[in-house]
């Protein structure tokens, strides 16, 4: 979802409590130069709060949140 959104021109804030786990995906989307990673747990509300804090000077603004998590 991240790779494609980026596809179309998006800007895209990854967030994991594990940086290894994302780092596939942070290098997929390096290349087209619209991300920025910041390691946080999702699962915790003051936790994002600090991203998005994080997130606003990066790209000016947000324009979609999307808070998908997964349980392994």
């Amino acid at each position: 979802m991240a790779k494609r959104s980026a596809d179309f021109g998006c800007n895209i804030v990854l967030v994991d409590i594990d940086s290894k786990h994302q780092k596939k995906i942070v290098n997929g989307i390096e290349k087209i130069g619209r991300q920025v990673f910041f390691p946080a747990d999702v699962a915790n509300y003051y936790s994002i709060n600090e991203v998005v804090k994080k997130a606003i000077p990066c790209f000016g603004k947000i324009d979609i949140l999307v808070q998908a998590t997964q349980i392994s």
